[in-house]
C-alpha cells in the first residue's frame, strides 16, 4: 500500500494523457496503474483535471518584488513565490553581475539547496558575464567579460553551477564550452551574435541550448542568417522560448515549433521581480527597472525579464501554437529535465521524485505536489 495515491482520468504518461493512478511513498513513485486500482493511505482523486510531472523552470531571475542577482539570499524567497505556478524545480538565474555576486549566489544556493517544501534549486543559471557586447540586452555591457580561469575552475569543481549562458562567438568562449561541458554543466548560447559557423563550433564543444531565442541575439537575414537562423537551421539544440507575448510574437513561436519541432522546444518563464508584484520600480541586478503592462523594462524600453509564470507559458504556447496540452507540458517538464540529464524529475515513471503539478482543464495550477508532499493548494 502506497503512502498517497493521485488518481486521475488525464495522467501525462509517455507523453500521452490517460487515466491512472500513481502511487507514491517516501518521496517518490512506486506503483503506476489502471485508475481506481492502487490502495492508498490517502487517496487523492483530481477528477477531470490533468496531472502533469512538476514543471521545471531553467531561467528564472526572480519573484515576487525580489531579485536574486541584487540579493541572491532571497533565494528561498523566490522559491516560494513560484508554488503557485506549479514548479517543483528550478534553476536560480543569475544575470551578468560582479564575481562577488556569483559568488554570493553560490554561497545561498549551497544553504538553500536541502530546503523542504518550496521547489528544488537543481543549481545556477549564471547567464553571463561572457556574452556579445553587441546584445547585452538588460546586462551591464561593462562588466561583460570571460571568467577568470580560477573563476571557471570553481564553477567545474563544485556543485552549484548547473547551467552557462555564453556567446560562442566571443575569444576564449569555445574552450570554456568545452570545460564546462567536461564538468557536467549545460551550456547555452544566448546575448550572441553567433553565425551558422559559431553555432557549429560550439555545438562541437557540447553546448545543447540557446536563451530565449529571438530576444538579445543578430537578426535574421537571408544572406546573414545570424544567431536566429543559425539556431532554426539547427538540429543539434534545444531553443528556450519566453511566451509572454511581448519577448516574441505568437508568429515566431509558432516560425520556432515549425522549424525546429517540438522536442526541440523548452518553454523558460524569464521572470524577474515583477512576477506577482505590483507594477513599479524595482531591480534587475545592476539596473534599476520598470514594472510595465508590457512586462519589467530599461528607462530605454529593453525588455529586463518576464512578469509571467511557467505555467503562463505553458498556457500561452498552447494558445499561440495550437499545441496539445502534451506538448506543451513536455516543454516545461521532460525537455528541461532531459537537457539537466535528469532522469528521476519531469516525467511520471517508476522510481522517479513525486513531483506532480495538478491543473485544472484550463490548464490552471491547482496544486503543487513536491516529494509527494502537498506544498501549494489554489
Amino acid at each position: 500500500m502506497s503512502d498517497l495515491v493521485v488518481r486521475a482520468r488525464h495522467v501525462l504518461l509517455d507523453g500521452e494523457l490517460g487515466a491512472a493512478d500513481i502511487g507514491v511513498t517516501g518521496g517518490l513513485i512506486d506503483e503506476i496503474a489502471g485508475h481506481g486500482t492502487v490502495s492508498g493511505a490517502d487517496i487523492l482523486d483530481w477528477h477531470d483535471g490533468i496531472v502533469s510531472p512538476g514543471l521545471i523552470d531553467l531561467q528564472c531571475n526572480g519573484a515576487a518584488g525580489r531579485d536574486l542577482t541584487a540579493d541572491p539570499s532571497c533565494l528561498l524567497d523566490v522559491a516560494a513565490a513560484l508554488l503557485p505556478h506549479g514548479v517543483t524545480s528550478w534553476l536560480p538565474t543569475v544575470v551578468t553581475a560582479p564575481r562577488s555576486t556569483r559568488e554570493r549566489a553560490v554561497t545561498e544556493f549551497r544553504s538553500a539547496r536541502g530546503a523542504s517544501g518550496v521547489p528544488r534549486p537543481l543549481g545556477l543559471h549564471f547567464e553571463g558575464p561572457a556574452l556579445s557586447p553587441a546584445h547585452p540586452g538588460a546586462h551591464p555591457p561593462q562588466l561583460l567579460a570571460v571568467p577568470d580561469e580560477d573563476e571557471l575552475d570553481e564553477w567545474c569543481r563544485g556543485d552549484a553551477v548547473r547551467m552557462v549562458t555564453v556567446a560562442p562567438e566571443v575569444d576564449g568562449v569555445v574552450p570554456m564550452i568545452e570545460r564546462l561541458v567536461a564538468a557536467g554543466v549545460l551550456v547555452s548560447c544566448g546575448h550572441t551574435a553567433m553565425t551558422p559557423e559559431d553555432l557549429h563550433r560550439a555545438v562541437d564543444a557540447g553546448a545543447r541550448y540557446v536563451t530565449h531565442l529571438f530576444n538579445a541575439m543578430s537578426p535574421f537575414h537571408h544572406r546573414r542568417p545570424g544567431a536566429i537562423g543559425a539556431t532554426l537551421d539547427s538540429r543539434d539544440v534545444v531553443a528556450g522560448l519566453i511566451c509572454d507575448g511581448h519577448h516574441a510574437a505568437p508568429a515566431a513561436i509558432r516560425l520556432a515549433r515549425s522549424a525546429l519541432g517540438p522536442a526541440h522546444i523548452s518553454l523558460v518563464s524569464d521572470a524577474s521581480a515583477a512576477l506577482d508584484a505590483a507594477l513599479g520600480t524595482m531591480r534587475l541586478g545592476t539596473f534599476e527597472v520598470e514594472n510595465t503592462p508590457t512586462g519589467p523594462r530599461l528607462p530605454d524600453g529593453t525588455l529586463a525579464g518576464s512578469a509571467i509564470g511557467i505555467d503562463d507559458a505553458v498556457r500561452n504556447y498552447r494558445h499561440m501554437t495550437g499545441a496539445s496540452v502534451e506538448e506543451a507540458l513536455a516543454a516545461a517538464s521532460s525537455t528541461p529535465a532531459d537537457l539537466l540529464g535528469r532522469g528521476d524529475i519531469g516525467r511520471i515513471v517508476v522510481g522517479a521524485r513525486a513531483d506532480l503539478t495538478l491543473l485544472d482543464p484550463d490548464l490552471r495550477v491547482a496544486r503543487t505536489i513536491i516529494g509527494g508532499d502537498l506544498a501549494w493548494k489554489s
